[in-house]
């Protein structure tokens, strides 16, 4: 029951958050979804994908289509705000999925994510009808390749997207692919 009650607090505290910032939530079409006992589950589902003898090949596909996909794809929208607990445990379930998928070594979350990070801002500047592509553009120094910082008053625009992937671009030395 005290579980289902602070459920019920973190849905009310969204639902007033939500409010304060100009919010609507559409109800019909917001989901709940509750993830618990992830321990359990990632050595239930070790053993099982170990014990059909799947070739590893597939594995690596089921991994990169349908894990990493959306773990990494999420690790973008996070920003800069995932905590370092977050990250550890991730990572655990990364090398984890490594071993499964046939032993090998996957990246890391934080080596994949500010990749995915550095390449969607790049895009973003590339893409003039992007709606952050003109705030993007005036951050730019004109004195250097560098973008400059939004100035910032509150933790939840310093663990921004735009503030976490102008941070890597930076240090990237401008972004440069290769």
């Amino acid at each position: 029951m005290t579980e289902r009650r602070s459920i019920g607090r973190l849905v009310g505290d969204f639902a007033a958050w939500c409010h304060t910032n100009h919010l609507q939530l559409n109800t019909s079409k917001t989901k709940e979804l509750v993830i618990r006992l992830w321990e359990v589950q990632t050595k239930t589902a070790t053993r099982g994908l170990r014990s059909f003898n799947i070739c590893s090949k597939l594995l690596q596909m089921f991994y990169q289509s349908v894990v990493a996909s959306v773990l990494f794809y999420t690790v973008v929208c996070w920003g800069g705000s995932i905590s370092k607990k977050d990250t550890s445990r991730l990572d655990k379930l990364i090398r984890r999925a490594g071993s499964v998928v046939g032993g090998m070594k996957l990246d890391s979350l934080v080596t994949v994510a500010e990749s995915r990070t550095l390449d969607k801002l790049l895009d973003i500047m590339d893409n003039a009808s992007h709606p952050l592509h003109t705030v993007i553009s005036n951050q730019r120094s004109l004195f250097s390749e560098r973008l400059l910082l939004p100035k910032c008053r509150t933790n939840r625009l310093k663990n921004s997207f735009v503030h976490h992937a102008i941070t890597l671009y930076n240090s990237s030395q401008g972004g440069r692919r290769t």
